[in-house]
């Protein structure tokens, strides 16, 4: 049994700044920037989480983004995002602005409000868009939730048409023992309301609850029932990480699945992706054709440092490298740097061209409020091993920010 408790929250860190550039054929030169702002010491984002704050649906955790674009020589005032949370500190409204022209003062440009339920969970996603005629906000679409048990198990997405909703998609889920088995999609067009497509996936598990494959199957209108279209089969180790996935489509004049695509992936002693290797099925020779691969390389902490893209090259029969993405953290693993790369096959060796990016991302420290969002999202991942153990024993805690903690290990 392993006990820790946390004694003493000291500093963390936090982001406050994100420097763009990219080449553009005259060098490395500025893009955008993005100063991150904070109303106190209850919320904190890392570069990790801003790189996807568009797409966290409830989760983020600042206050303000000022963005700023750098054009013709000149650094413009940006799209702004500012964002409400309500009284447990969860995200309630995301706001976007945007200037009125080139250096123009900002306006409202979209919004974004959250309705949860008493879990939690997100019931109602409402989009809105500013209207400058009118200076009111329209309603553009909306995502209404359903919950079983905290499970997700109906999707509504509806568009804004005719001064009503209008349904555009519709996702059903079904579970067993916290496990999904089954997805449902519809999809109309909104504005005529006509049947776009109805496809259903289910999804199978081994015995340990490691998913092991997903069957694909589009619904038959002159039979009303679902029809095999594709299947990706995955095999799994112990620990439930993906080794291998196999795509295959139905034939229905022989009723066989025929492959696809072969997708392989190598883990290191740590569990951690090292390579992952893509191949495709040749028909005409029968045979499984080389494709591509991605290399992943990582610091002590287990953060990605580079991955590597390599293409198939049919003339020296072998993979050459392609493109390279390097990525530095800092000692609280926050994501510093973001640096993009193609391969010279002259030179044969890495270097920054047309389209490449090199992005920066700056923080500082804090002390979070006692209870707020961000001390109860410190949370540690701790390994113990081996089990059971002879003269040595091995505690490994990994946390997101720098804690002192009071461990017991007690030998049952």
């Amino acid at each position: 049994v392993v006990t820790v408790g946390m004694v003493q929250a000291q500093q963390a860190s936090r982001l406050v700044r994100v420097a763009n550039m990219r080449d553009n054929g005259q060098g490395m030169l500025p893009v955008d920037s993005s100063h991150v702002l904070y109303k106190d010491n209850s919320r904190g984002i890392n570069g990790t989480e801003y790189q996807y704050i568009q797409y966290l649906e409830g989760k983020t955790s600042c206050d303000t983004i000022v963005g700023f674009a750098y054009l013709s020589g000149n650094w413009q005032t940006g799209m702004h995002y500012q964002m409400t949370y309500d009284a447990n500190g969860r995200l309630a409204m995301h706001h976007w602005l945007t200037p009125s022209g080139t250096g123009g003062a900002l306006v409202s440009y979209q919004r974004v409000s959250f309705t949860r339920d008493g879990a939690g969970n997100i019931t109602k996603e409402l989009r809105e868009q500013w209207n400058n005629n009118s200076n009111a906000w329209e309603n553009y679409s909306q995502k209404l939730n359903e919950y079983t048990n905290n499970n997700l198990v109906k999707q509504t997405r509806q568009m804004w048409y005719n001064n009503a909703w209008a349904n555009e998609q519709l996702a059903e889920y079904t579970w067993n023992g916290g496990l999904r088995t089954e997805y449902y999609f519809t999809s109309w067009n909104h504005m005529t309301g006509a049947l776009y497509g109805k496809n259903k996936s289910v999804f199978n598990y081994n015995g340990s609850g490691h998913f092991i494959q997903v069957l694909v199957q589009d619904y038959d209108n002159n039979s009303s029932t679902y029809k095999d279209k594709s299947r990706e089969v995955h095999t799994v180790d112990a620990s439930g990480n993906i080794l291998r996935t196999l795509s295959q489509s139905w034939n229905s004049g022989t009723s066989l699945w025929e492959d696809k695509s072969d997708l392989r992936f190598t883990f290191d002693s740590r569990g951690l992706n090292v390579r992952d290797t893509f191949e495709t099925w040749d028909d005409v020779n029968s045979v499984w054709k080389p494709s591509l691969t991605y290399e992943y390389t990582y610091d002590d902490s287990g953060n990605n440092l580079d991955y590597v893209l390599q293409l198939w090259d049919t003339d020296s029969v072998k993979y050459i490298p392609n493109q390279k993405i390097s990525q530095d953290w800092n000692s609280y693993n926050q994501l510093t740097r973001y640096h993009t790369y193609r391969w010279n096959k002259t030179t044969q060796v890495w270097e920054q061209v047309v389209g490449d990016y090199n992005n920066r991302y700056y923080y500082e420290l804090y002390t979070p409020v006692p209870g707020s969002v961000r001390t109860q999202q410190m949370a540690a991942d701790i390994k113990l091993y081996p089990i059971p153990a002879g003269d040595v024993i091995t505690l490994k805690i990994s946390a997101e920010m720098q804690h002192d903690f009071t461990v017991r290990i007690t030998d049952m």
